[in-house]
Formats: C-alpha cells, sequence, structure tokens
C-alpha cells in the first residue's frame, strides 16, 4: 500500500520578557539597578505528537551601579553585573 501524506505544522516559539530599572540621584551620588528577565519555550514541530519535544529556556541579567562625585574632575565608580542562562532541553519527549 501507497499513501502520501502532507505535514505542514508550525514551529513552538513563546516567550516572556520583563525588565525593570530604578535611577535615584543624590547630591553627590547616583545610584543605578536594573533586572532584566526572559522566560523561553521553544518547539519543533512532529507528525507524531508524543515524539514532539520543547525546550524551556530562563535567563536574567543583574546590574547596579553607584558613582560618587568628589569634584568636577574626580569621582568615584563602583558597577557590578551578572548574566545567567539556563535551559532543559527535550522536555516533554
Amino acid at each position: 500500500m501507497i499513501d502520501t501524506g502532507f505535514f505542514g505544522a508550525t514551529s513552538v516559539r513563546n516567550g516572556t520578557q520583563y525588565f525593570a530599572r530604578i535611577d535615584q540621584g543624590f547630591k553627590n551620588d547616583r545610584v543605578y539597578a536594573s533586572l532584566f528577565r526572559t522566560l523561553l519555550l521553544t518547539g519543533a514541530p512532529s507528525p507524531m505528537t508524543q515524539f514532539s519535544a520543547l525546550n524551556n529556556t530562563w535567563q536574567v541579567a543583574r546590574q547596579v551601579s553607584w558613582t560618587h562625585t568628589f569634584s568636577s574632575n574626580t569621582l568615584n565608580d563602583f558597577t557590578v553585573g551578572m548574566n545567567r542562562v539556563e535551559g532543559v532541553l527535550g522536555t516533554g519527549a
């Protein structure tokens, strides 16, 4: 028996992003902080749904900065940042 079929499913790509930022200025100081968060779910289509797999990834990035001005030509700056990416491949397979 010979049979012909067509498979035209689309890929899954669902994501959510969050961003927050705080800036505060004082007399001789400036403080800055930011947070960026991403949640992403991706997957390729499969003609047999029990063999389809979803990839779940998440990411967070943070940054903090402090600047103190001593005079018009002297200042002190401190900045630190962090980025973390994690994921699970092929969940649901």
